[in-house]
């Protein structure tokens, strides 16, 4: 299913745009932390960062792709709430926004601790993930 180029901005709009809870002072991920996140909408993806290392994989409709971050580009952005990534490699360009916003999957109920949006190519991807190693 194509997403029109107005859907697409305003998806990226609400990313950049999301507040952080209340009370929140800092945000639960360094850029050093390891990242696992996962969604189903609109389809089941996966979404590594290995912090350390500088790279990400991510799986989405049976195909894995892996990224470099560039440690210290202006790809990478970060304030007080959120993370965001914008990442290409030789097949894709990835754009991934990590909100310090608590996140239920909505497939199993379960509760996560950052809420997660990834852009491939301009297609979007909502889900929930956790921080490792902080």
């Amino acid at each position: 299913m194509q997403v029109s180029r107005k859907i697409q901005l305003a998806i990226l709009a609400t990313a950049l745009s999301f507040g952080g809870v209340a009370g929140a002072h800092e945000f639960p991920a360094r850029q050093s932390s390891d990242i696992q996140a996962y969604g189903n909408d609109p389809v089941a993806w996966s979404l590594d960062i290995v912090g350390a290392t500088g790279r990400m994989t991510l799986t989405l409709e049976g195909e894995t792709a892996s990224y470099t971050i560039p440690m210290f580009a202006p790809n990478q952005y970060r304030d007080d709430l959120k993370m965001v990534y914008r990442v290409p490699n030789d097949r894709h360009v990835l754009t991934v926004f990590i909100k310090g916003q608590a996140c239920r999957d909505t497939a199993s109920g379960k509760a996560h601790e950052v809420t997660v949006i990834v852009s491939q190519d301009g297609k979007g991807y909502f889900g929930c993930g956790d921080v490792h190693n902080r």
